[in-house]
């Protein structure tokens, strides 16, 4: 979610020994299927070699199978789609940057995500008393409105009795607010009317 957008200065992708990309259609760069995982420091070139047998159902370049794999190529499709949408991802950056401005600036709500430059704003997150209704009130007006997994604290595999206060309020108030890139001014201007009458 946060392909394109920068910290300390640097795009993301160059901190960590590993970053992770997903390109889901809903992500900022959207295929039909892949992700990209990019490496960084001293064990980049080990680690390469490891995630190439990984990629390749365990197959090493000597044909060897030295650990467990999967069968994870990107297709070539995806991968077109995926090289031209590169060729744009500051555009796509700049023009979610804008109507995350658009709502920062103008929504009638104290609880909302704030306003970073560097941020590439997959969604633009704000807090409402009753979600569903919310969700329900603004799909009546052909507007799909999101919301994050539950917080992974309370699903089943990890469950526990630790208690997050902040994130479970995050998690039971929290709606998405749409910045795909093919938003025009008008239906930013209508998000933003019907989410200060509904929230």
């Amino acid at each position: 979610m946060a392909t394109g957008s920068t910290y300390q200065n640097k795009k993301i992708g160059n901190h960590g020994d590993a970053v992770c990309f997903s390109f889901h259609p809903v992500k900022i760069l959207s295929l039909p299927k892949g992700g990209a995982i990019t490496l960084n420091g001293k064990n980049s070139k080990k680690n390469k070699k490891i995630l190439l047998a990984s990629r390749n159902s365990g197959i090493s370049n000597n044909s060897s199978v030295n650990q467990i794999g999967w069968n994870c190529y990107m297709n070539e499709f995806s991968a077109a789609i995926g090289l031209e949408q590169l060729k744009k991802i500051n555009k796509i950056v700049s023009i979610r940057y804008k109507i995350a401005k658009q709502y920062y600036n103008n929504l009638e709500i104290d609880k909302k995500m704030p306003l970073q430059k560097g941020c590439s704003y997959n969604f633009y997150w704000i807090l409402v008393k009753n979600p569903k209704n919310f969700i329900k009130k603004m799909s009546d007006e052909n507007i799909e409105i999101g919301t994050y997994h539950r917080p992974i604290h309370m699903l089943k595999y990890y469950k526990n009795r630790k208690k997050l206060e902040n994130t479970e309020i995050f998690g039971k108030s929290h709606v998405l607010l749409p910045t795909h890139p093919n938003l025009s001014d008008e239906q930013v201007e209508k998000i933003i009317k019907l989410t200060n009458k509904f929230s």
